[in-house]
């Protein structure tokens, strides 16, 4: 069963438009809780890391960015390490490339390089915690433009792609 708590605008550091319901950060402990209400536990948490935290009104603030992330990963950890109980496994994958080219839309112009900086970002923040990484900058890395229906989207041969390279690193 999976329960998908994703949201548009979500980041995963910043307080969007200063709201604290769009910053995962956050929020994490009530996603946790939530899936323990519905599902009855977790087995695994899967974080896919993408385009709102490269907003360009968030370039610039780097050590903001990296601290958001830190935050959010070991909010996961302390919450099972407070309750005494095993983490699920966690899963985290950088964001997918952009095409220089392609247009993000507005506030979104610096978005390609900020998503390349973003990844290097995480790799290192993913090993320290010990969580498993996905790393979709890398693999499929560019391959996968081709299925991008825009800037924010799959198409459904896309989003196996990116499934199956999530399931050969981690599972």
């Amino acid at each position: 069963e999976l329960l998908n708590v994703s949201q548009p605008e979500m980041t995963a550091a910043f307080n969007l438009n200063r709201d604290r319901q769009l910053n995962a950060g956050e929020q994490i402990n009530n996603f946790i809780r939530r899936a323990y209400a519905e599902m009855g536990g977790l087995e695994v948490v899967v974080i896919s890391l993408g385009l709102n935290d490269c907003r360009d009104e968030f370039i610039g603030r780097d050590q903001d960015r990296r601290e958001g992330f830190a935050t959010l990963l070991q909010r996961i950890k302390t919450f099972f390490e407070e309750r005494g109980q095993d983490p699920p496994q966690v899963v985290v994958t950088t964001p997918v490339p952009l095409a220089a080219e392609q247009d993000a839309g507005g506030g979104f112009e610096r978005a390609p390089r900020c998503l390349d900086e973003l990844a290097v970002e995480i790799r290192d923040l993913v090993e320290a915690q010990g969580f498993c990484l996905s790393d979709w900058h890398q693999e499929p890395g560019s391959d996968i433009l081709p299925y991008r229906n825009s800037p924010t989207t799959m198409d459904p041969s896309g989003n196996r792609l990116l499934v199956a390279q999530l399931l050969e690193d981690c599972f």
